[in-house]
């Protein structure tokens, strides 16, 4: 068994400098799916307001009835 140090040393430079995480998904919507939701770091527009409004609903301590049929 021989080793190649030239495959060695480009898999290592590839390793290091490879930008995304979906090059290597073949299928057109998983790597879609990976680039535009698993590795995107935007800011949702409406983060601000689902906070505040969670945190008016984590206050709130009035008691919903459930009528189970």
């Amino acid at each position: 068994m021989t080793i190649n140090f030239h495959q060695i040393i480009n898999y290592v430079k590839h390793y290091f400098t490879a930008k995304r995480k979906g090059h290597s998904v073949h299928s057109p919507f998983a790597y879609k799916l990976c680039e535009e939701v698993f590795y995107n770091n935007n800011q949702f527009y409406d983060f601000n307001t689902l906070k505040k409004l969670r945190e008016e609903l984590i206050k709130n301590k009035s008691e919903i009835t459930v009528e189970d049929f």
